[in-house]
């Protein structure tokens, strides 16, 4: 029989954890997700602590309403076919302000249930700008009027620490977020969601345990790659084939659910891959005709160009019990990332095209 589940916490440093706007949106909005439901529970044990403020509480507004716009957006263009199938869209008619306000009442809700700590707004000032004007992180070179609201943010974390809580986990990978927990003690930077709940969850054999069996089942990646060269272009006006990934890669493996039992585990896999596909596009030209007069041309560009691309795959693992010894098996995986971007040349009207699951 396989091992009882290790006690929760027993590899973090701290409870308290301060999740960034960019790891919120890389972890999904969708507060009903595994790993955010994995987060609230492990919050309503205390494991976890997680801390925020009314600055990135905005920021996370400010996503899920440029979210909202373009799915308004999507079901406008496709008006025409809502209205065959006798239907007003996705969105029926309902006001776009109520839809938006909804939006941010249910981000409010799930940072009630997940017990967030709103933390004030504690600024050393001076501090501030003398990193603004030395080019410190987290402004860096050019001194990024843009990377104030992290500023803030950052120095009230760090007026927040006290003897009593000395150190707070500091989650997403911004790279003047990441300069600036450099060599402290007091701000531990983690890349992901998915790392702080690994690190919450299971002891570390377990997790390299678990990163051991993903890791050497190949199939997970044959079956991945096959399922992304499906991937279509999201518009039309480009003609996109041969859409082929390539030296697909796991970068990482964390664990970010487990049942009470410890039987079953999901895991969220990032792969790294290359992605590359042929692009034509014809469109009109303006030339000098050979009596030197402005004239249309029509060229057709073609190109085949590659970019890289991070795929997140949800996969789950059970322990099996029925042989002689514990096995790992794995019983299921998805993508859980959204859509893939490959950039274009500059000949092209667009800068990249948008492959998306068909």
């Amino acid at each position: 029989m396989s091992e009882p589940p290790a006690p929760r916490g027993q590899r973090l440093v701290t409870p308290y954890a301060f999740i960034d706007t960019e790891a919120f949106r890389a972890a999904g909005l969708d507060w009903q997700s595994r790993t955010w439901s994995s987060l609230i529970d492990l919050a309503s044990k205390s494991t976890l602590e997680p801390i925020t403020t009314s600055i990135t509480t905005r920021e996370v507004e400010a996503r899920l309403s440029e979210a909202l716009a373009e799915a308004e957006a999507a079901a406008k263009k496709h008006g025409a076919i809502f209205g065959q199938l006798g239907e007003s869209g996705p969105f029926g008619d309902t006001d776009p302000a109520d839809r938006k306000a909804l939006l941010h009442a249910r981000f409010r809700e799930f940072l009630a249930t997940a017990k967030f700590t709103e933390i004030p707004l504690v600024a050393d000032h001076k501090a501030i700008f003398d990193d603004y004007f030395a080019g410190a992180a987290p402004f860096g070179e050019g001194k990024k009027k843009s990377e104030f609201p992290d500023a803030f943010v950052l120095s009230s974390l760090l007026a927040w620490i006290r003897p009593g809580r000395p150190r707070i986990y500091v989650v997403g990978k911004d790279p003047d977020l990441v300069k600036f927990c450099e060599g402290r003690d007091d701000l531990i930077q983690l890349d992901s969601v998915a790392q702080l709940l690994s690190l919450a969850l299971a002891s570390a054999q377990l997790v390299k345990r678990l990163e051991a069996h993903v890791r050497g089942d190949a199939s997970l990646l044959e079956r991945l790659r096959a399922r992304l060269n499906s991937y279509r272009p999201r518009r039309v006006d480009i003609e996109v084939e041969d859409v082929e990934f390539f030296d697909l890669e796991i970068s990482s493996v964390f664990l970010v659910d487990e049942s009470e039992e410890g039987q079953d585990f999901v895991l969220e896999v990032e792969v790294l891959a290359e992605v590359e596909a042929d692009v034509r596009e014809t469109g009109h030209e303006y030339v000098i005709s050979r009596r030197g007069e402005p004239d249309l041309d029509i060229r057709t560009y073609h190109a085949r160009p590659t970019s890289s691309a991070a795929i997140y795959v949800e996969v789950l693992v059970s322990e099996d019990d029925s042989g002689e010894e514990p096995a790992l098996v794995t019983t299921d995986w998805a993508i859980t990332s959204g859509d893939i971007e490959i950039k274009l040349p500059s000949q092209f009207s667009r800068r990249e095209i948008t492959l998306e699951a068909r």
